[in-house]
């Protein structure tokens, strides 16, 4: 059975950054090698990297976090922040601001202002 909840969020920044710099949500990530990199304005405060832990939810790793575009991994990098989240786009070809990228997102820890759009 097939996830019927999707939750998109649209690229508005595009960067190339240098191996050794450090980025993301309290500059805690270094970067490994020369990366292009890509900011899109959702974070865990719309229930990204969000996890149960048995009675609580906890912010998760975002290495092991990723959007798709056009089908396309590209992982996040570093921790979400509040309102952001960066995403490694290093390989994906055609990628620029306002490209849109499915995110992972729980359907219960997204918060009710995240605009729904029904279909049938």
């Amino acid at each position: 059975m097939k996830r019927p909840w999707k939750m998109y969020a649209r690229i508005v920044s595009v960067k190339k950054v240098r191996k050794g710099e450090s980025l993301g949500y309290a500059s805690e990530y270094v970067s490994c090698r020369n990366m292009t990199l890509a900011t899109i304005p959702a974070g865990y405060a719309d229930g990204l990297t969000l996890e149960p832990s048995e009675r609580t939810i906890k912010l998760s790793a975002g290495r092991e976090y990723w959007g798709l575009i056009d089908g396309r991994k590209a992982p996040f990098i570093g921790k979400s922040a509040i309102a952001h989240t960066l995403l490694d786009i290093t390989g994906i070809p055609g990628v620029k601001t306002g490209t849109a990228v499915l995110l992972p997102v729980r359907r219960t820890a997204a918060p009710a202002r995240v605009p729904r759009i029904y279909k049938a």
